[in-house]
């Protein structure tokens, strides 16, 4: 799969050309961020996800393993 993105012609569409300095981009974003995001929950939920992707990991390893030592 990942031969075949690189592989993959570059859709001239898809670029931008640079505009400027990113950390003045980044000092005047141009909308509002939204009031009710919540910093705290978002954390505590990617860090649920990122203990998620651990087990899977670990699982995936020692499945692997069990394959190997066969």
């Amino acid at each position: 799969m990942v031969a075949e993105i690189q592989s993959t012609p570059q859709n001239p569409a898809h670029r931008q050309p640079a505009s400027g300095l990113l950390a003045e981009h980044l000092a005047n974003v141009p909308y509002e961020f939204d009031p009710s995001f919540d910093e705290s929950l978002w954390n505590q939920e990617w860090d649920r996800v990122e203990e998620e992707m651990e087990a899977i990991e670990i699982a995936d390893e020692l499945a692997e393993m069990a394959i190997h030592d066969r």
